[in-house]
């Protein structure tokens, strides 16, 4: 099976800086492949722009040229369908990513004629509730976080699973993730690393007051309801961020509704990285100290 159409995205600052871009659709076009570019590119390379939710719901496969920040943005603009995402590494950790730049132009076959791997990651649907009025949903490819802003003062929280009461506690905050998301935020505060194939949602408390309050995975066919039981003040910023690039305030009583997404994204691999590898290499997992 061939694939017909790929679209290009790339971080805004490194457009002048991708490696053989023109060669690379050139060969693309040569292949019979429709090639769409997002509007950074397009003004780089004098073509028709495309915003990131149309290359995300038209095109087979997007091809990311950033680093993780830049994948979590696209895939938070996903569309009605599931897409397939292969990240170029033009980052600092890159640990979604799964080519470095010089790498692209001789795996372009092995994606058109799809002698590929894709390794499926579910996305969290996160609803803001207010007065029992759903104000706006979004799309959590790695997490959904409540905390405050500059000052450092404990908050109330109170989680409902499936509409069974759970728990409620004071602490900085709560971080809702993904198994992608493990290994970002969540691992700072504590949690645990989940492996991308287990269908899971990890609940992270950021710096309890409760020393008996840990970290729990819970099935991902669950609902999780997280209300918000500290008043806003002029001194405290409440807010639920998405995957660090959108941010939200919050006031007392909101509730923030997280669920696994009917949608997903599949990230290619090429047979050049492998997870636990990149567990050991990019996070230094297992490393001995010395």
């Amino acid at each position: 099976m061939k694939i017909k159409s790929i679209g290009l995205t790339s971080k805004d600052k490194i457009v002048g800086k991708i490696k053989d871009i023109k060669k690379i659709i050139k060969h693309l076009e040569e292949k019979k492949v429709e090639v769409r570019v997002d509007g950074n590119l397009a003004k780089e390379l004098k073509m028709p722009a495309c915003t990131r939710n149309e290359l995300m719901e038209d095109c087979q496969v997007v091809i990311i040229f950033g680093g993780d920040g830049t994948i979590l943005k696209t895939a938070g603009t996903i569309g009605k369908h599931s897409v397939k995402i292969l990240g170029i590494n033009y980052g600092n950790l890159g640990f979604l990513t799964e080519l470095m730049p010089e790498d692209l132009f001789k795996c372009l076959d092995d994606i058109i004629y799809e002698r590929v791997k894709y390794d499926k990651r579910e996305l969290l649907q996160v609803t803001h509730i207010r007065d029992n009025k759903k104000l706006n949903k979004y799309i959590a490819m790695n997490d959904a976080v409540i905390n405050q802003g500059m000052f450092s003062r404990i908050i109330d929280l109170h989680i409902d699973v499936n509409d069974a009461h759970v728990v409620a506690f004071k602490a900085d905050g709560m971080i809702i993730a993904t198994p992608t998301g493990s290994t970002a935020h969540s691992l700072s505060a504590g949690g645990p690393i989940v492996h991308p194939a287990i269908e899971s949602i990890i609940l992270t408390p950021i710096c309890s007051a409760t020393l008996s309050l840990r970290p729990i995975v819970i099935p991902n066919n669950q609902c999780v309801k997280i209300t918000i039981g500290t008043e806003r003040s002029k001194d405290l910023n409440l807010g639920l961020t998405i995957d660090g690039q959108t941010t939200v305030p919050l006031q007392f009583n909101d509730v923030v509704k997280v669920e696994k997404s009917k949608k997903c994204v599949h990230m290619l691999r090429l047979g050049k990285t492998e997870y636990y590898s990149t567990l050991r290499n990019k996070l230094g997992w297992g490393k001995v100290c010395k």
